[in-house]
């Protein structure tokens, strides 16, 4: 009986199972259809090879691009094009190539054939807005950005683009509005910070710069770009203690940059360090020796402090360099005549320069004061 019964339980527990597992195939089945279990079919063998090809050409390219071998780079891109017609990657490549060649005319035929055969690839109207912008078609570059940016509104890439062309041709406005919306999308990311606050400072508008500067800074403190911003800001703003502060920070990691000292020199003399400022203008001549500004700022400083001799010493030299415009130099001399009380010598070389938009305010004033000068001693020789 005992036996009987181990028998029955043992049936009926099989027959529970079968049951189990074929609801739980017919719920498959209802759920996902039947052809979920079957097996996808290979691609026909010769689309495979096409794909294989495409991909070996592609790579090639790639090398021979990076190798600058760029004969080479066009055949295998061509290759994975002639193979795979969509290959978006290819076109890309084959552009690159002609752009390095600044074959301008080809890397526009190659984009707009990419997009012939991928219509919707932003990838492609960033590229052929860049083409259009070294053509210096720069309406038609704005366009294929824009367009670009229609089908990918949340990349950040083509608000940096097409903010970098507004910042081309001066569209300081449209360029800080395009930089921030890719601020907006990648906050953190350094270069747009930096390049939004490059555009402030062209708008003059140092606060705002300092500001964008300043996080970039805190968050990589080796950003020397960022930081010859910050120092150049802060200079613009009469901040001269933490403009030559940055400046040094940054002379120290590149030491062989004259300009830099040229600005430690100037945050000096506004700061009245002028021995300082002596040794960093010096600095900056022993690095490029045939450079006038920073003989300028030398001779200037020479004058202020009276070292009259010195100043001609180095006038008479900076007079010898080859330059475009003497008018720096020569009004410099009419200021150490001024200051050395050669008040009509000083009127005669200002006179020369009142014909010049960049002089012709501070020469007045000059002439201005040396003529106040003259009457002055001649009133005070017939003893009024």
């Amino acid at each position: 009986m005992k036996n009987r019964w181990k028998i029955i339980r043992l049936r009926d527990y099989k027959i529970g199972r079968s049951i189990f597992y074929l609801s739980i195939l017919l719920l498959s089945i209802a759920l996902f259809g039947c052809a979920s279990y079957q097996k996808e079919p290979p691609p026909p063998v010769n689309q495979r090879t096409s794909l294989e090809k495409a991909k070996r050409c592609y790579n090639n390219g790639y090398q021979y691009l990076k190798n600058r071998m760029f004969e080479d780079a066009i055949v295998n891109f061509k290759c994975a094009v002639e193979e795979i017609t969509t290959y978006m990657d290819a076109y890309i490549g084959l552009a690159q190539v002609y752009i390095a060649q600044e074959n301008w005319e080809m890397a526009k035929s190659t984009y707009e054939k990419g997009l012939t055969a991928l219509p919707k690839e932003p990838k492609l109207f960033f590229g052929l807005g860049y083409v259009f912008r070294k053509m210096g078609d720069f309406d038609q570059g704005i366009e294929h950005y824009q367009r670009g940016i229609e089908l990918q509104p949340e990349d950040p890439t083509g608000y940096l683009s097409l903010g970098s062309l507004f910042e081309e041709i001066k569209r300081w406005d449209n360029a800080i509005q395009e930089y921030q919306k890719a601020k907006l999308y990648n906050p953190q990311d350094l270069h747009i910070r930096r390049s939004l606050a490059r555009v402030y400072m062209e708008k003059e508008d140092f606060p705002l710069a300092i500001q964008e500067l300043m996080e970039v800074k805190k968050k990589d403190p080796d950003d020397l770009k960022a930081r010859r911003l910050l120092a150049e800001a802060y200079f613009e703003t009469d901040k001269h203690k933490k403009a030559l502060a940055e400046f040094t920070y940054i002379s120290q990691r590149e030491p062989d940059n004259a300009d830099l000292y040229i600005y430690m020199g100037k945050c000096c003399t506004e700061l009245k360090s002028y021995s300082i400022a002596v040794r960093d203008f010096e600095k900056a001549i022993s690095l490029k020796p045939m450079e006038p500004i920073p003989y300028y700022y030398l001779i200037n400083l020479f004058i202020k402090q009276k070292q009259f001799s010195k100043a001609e010493q180095k006038l008479k030299y900076a007079l010898s360099l080859e330059m475009n415009d003497l008018t720096p130099f020569e009004v410099l001399k009419g200021d150490l005549y001024f200051e050395k009380g050669k008040y009509q010598k000083a009127i005669k070389i200002y006179r020369i320069h009142l014909t010049n938009p960049k002089w012709k305010e501070y020469v007045k004033t000059q002439i201005k004061r040396a003529e106040f000068r003259i009457e002055k001693e001649r009133i005070e020789k017939e003893g009024f």
